[in-house]
């Protein structure tokens, strides 16, 4: 005899069917707001905000910058597509957290991303109520103040896995969500061809950097890579003939260090060359202008104090450059543990203005590991090899879809449904 089917509970049926076909497609229909500088800059948050916005678009997530910096009211930026927000600054709000508030709650989005300096966004957590917080991790050991500032976040994420492990020691669970770098901008050139452009010797060993110089306290290490590239001269006398030091940076910024003076000091100045200040510190070079440069340089060398990613590194290793780095923070990563690069552990570890511990190059170190990258070009070509190869595990497409997607994916499903939200109003001359 057959069994009685069970009657079938349709009240239930019906509930489970819309919870179903709500996960299936709502998540994708997030609808963003991302507050950090504007894309059309050539920073670093700059070009990861550039890079992620236009990925998340173009997978259909309704996307909106606002920006703290780079654009100001009164006026809107359509950058590619995307609309650039301004905000306005008071006195006790810098980041515009209050604007941020606004355009939040205009454009009726569901999820608030801040990418900046995490230890000033407390007030950007304050207000925004589904909030996820993307920020660098660069140093160990933070003080309770400013692992409470992640607390205040529903969602966390962190580029580098140094970052993430270290907020889990806290008890803190960040996503790792890495950058990236555009592989149809950034690969191995001619070399030739490329220093004829900058008008470069083509027979010269040429060292590069490229670092920011905005702040008192040096973090990219300003002292200790001038400091050994004048070691490895001082112990290699012979590479003073066809060795040189390319520094890409605002050489004079106020709100730096004088790096011209600073190289007198070391006595390595006349060694240096510099780039066009016109170039490094007001128009600033494009994307592809950046390749060729790196694909002048021999070897890259990147001796900051900590990193949160570094993506100078990782966009020199896609053009066939191998780095030698500090060996702290994310900087040992992204020459995959000295796979692809010489890692130098540092001279000490030191307490930054955040009280938290930061640390400091040695330049014995790095001026070693110029010396090889100088005398030892097999090696140098093997790291050229292995760098490339390592890179494009971080390509834009393959970061946005291999992280950023199901991190969105699952902060969508825990977000109320959206399917109610009224359409919103158009932008004005739009």
């Amino acid at each position: 005899m057959k069994k009685k089917k069970k009657p079938i509970d349709l009240k239930k049926a019906i509930k489970a069917a819309e919870e179903a076909v709500s996960k299936a497609v709502s998540w994708r229909d997030l609808r963003i707001l991302w507050h950090s500088v504007s894309p059309h800059l050539m920073s670093g948050y700059g070009t990861v905000t550039r890079y992620v916005l236009a990925g998340l678009a173009n997978r259909g997530f309704p996307v909106f910058a606002s920006a703290y910096y780079g654009i100001q009211p009164p006026g809107i930026l359509n950058y590619r597509g995307i609309y650039v927000l301004p905000i306005k600054k008071r006195q006790t709000d810098q980041l515009g957290f209050i604007s941020v508030k606004q355009h939040y709650e205009k454009f009726q989005c569901d999820l608030g991303v801040f990418h900046a300096d995490f230890w000033v966004s407390l007030g950007f957590a304050k207000r925004i109520k589904y909030s996820l917080c993307y920020s660098p991790v660069d140093h160990e050991n933070y003080p309770e103040k400013w692992l409470n500032v992640f607390r205040a976040y529903k969602w966390i994420a962190v580029p580098s896995l140094h970052a993430q492990k270290e907020l889990k020691k806290s008890g803190i669970e960040a996503a790792y969500v890495p950058h990236g770098y555009n592989p149809k901008i950034y690969f191995p050139m001619d070399k030739e061809a490329c220093r004829k452009f900058f008008t470069l010797d083509k027979d010269k060993f040429i060292v590069g950097i490229v670092a920011a110089n905005n702040d008192d306290e040096t973090r990219k290490g300003w002292g200790e890579n001038f400091r050994a590239f004048k070691i490895f001269l001082d112990n290699n006398p012979d590479a003073k003939k066809d060795a040189r030091l390319f520094v890409h940076s605002d050489y004079n910024n106020e709100k730096g260090r004088n790096l011209q003076e600073l190289s007198k000091q070391i006595g390595v100045s006349k060694y240096i060359i510099w780039n066009d200040i016109y170039t490094a510190s007001i128009i600033s070079l494009p994307e592809k202008g950046m390749a060729q440069l790196y694909n002048c340089f021999d070897v890259f060398l990147m001796l900051s104090r900590r990193e949160g990613f570094c993506l100078p590194v990782l966009e020199a290793q896609a053009c066939g450059v191998p780095a030698i780095v500090n060996g702290f923070s994310a900087l040992p990563e992204r020459v995959n543990y000295g796979k692809c690069g010489w890692v130098c552990k540092p001279k000490a570890l030191v307490y930054s203005p955040l009280n938290a511990i930061s640390s400091v190059a040695d330049p014995y170190k790095a001026a070693d590991a110029l010396e090889e990258a100088y005398n030892n070009e097999s090696k140098r070509k093997l790291f050229s090899k292995r760098g490339v190869q390592y890179a494009k595990q971080f390509t834009w497409e393959l970061t946005i879809d291999k992280y950023w997607m199901p991190l969105l994916k699952e902060i969508g499903e825990e977000i109320p449904r959206t399917s109610s939200r009224k359409k919103p109003k158009k932008i004005a001359g739009n």
